[in-house]
């Protein structure tokens, strides 16, 4: 936890810089939404957004295999618990474009329909660009009560398909066959010959 690493006084007074953190200059993958800088002030714990993967001293990067994580998803009004995997390095460009693996995605929230704790969905995100992410295409979404025990998320990788299992139930496999720009049938947008 962020106040395990730091204190609780620093969740809501600090800042923290995840550019180059730990004298590494590729520690925060993605500068959009809220950057790669957080600051609490007023009291607001903004501070404990970041996720705690930053305070670690590698990274794990991988091509094929599998990867299992047990986890018991937070409750609370408006939380957005997730568990990704996104490209070490960007070789295609910026998201969506080399990809995210989202292992699982919920929500706090008790009761609030389609984004509650009982809720939860596997999801890669890839396409050129914004607004062709094309997630629609490989996502999954099942129910269980997240927030009230501890599941098991798992992903096997091999060179043929990416499946996405929960408990050991199958819930998403994703063949894409030759490439990803074949399966999503961009050439229909596009006319590249």
């Amino acid at each position: 936890l962020m106040s395990d690493w730091k204190d609780e006084a620093f969740l809501s007074s600090g800042e923290l810089n995840l550019w180059g953190m730990n004298g590494r200059g590729d520690v925060c993958t993605a500068n959009s939404f809220y950057g790669c800088d957080r600051v609490g002030m007023n009291g607001r714990g903004d501070v404990c957004t970041a996720n705690s993967f930053y305070g670690c001293d590698r990274v794990v990067a991988f091509k094929y295999g599998r990867i299992e994580i047990r986890a018991k998803m937070p409750r609370g009004d408006w939380l957005w618990p997730a568990i990704w995997m996104l490209p070490q390095y960007w070789p295609y460009g910026g998201w969506p474009a080399s990809g995210e693996i989202d292992i699982v995605e919920s929500r706090g929230n008790d009761d609030y329909g389609s984004i509650s704790n009982q809720v939860g969905s596997s999801t890669m995100h890839w396409g050129p660009f914004w607004p062709y992410n094309f997630y629609d295409m490989t996502t999954s979404e099942y129910s269980a009560d997240f927030a009230d025990s501890f599941h098991v998320w798992r992903v096997d990788w091999t060179s043929t398909d990416i499946k996405f299992y929960v408990d050991d139930d199958l819930k998403l496999t994703v063949d894409p066959g030759t490439n990803f720009w074949d399966y999503s049938g961009i050439d229909a947008i596009y006319d590249n010959p």
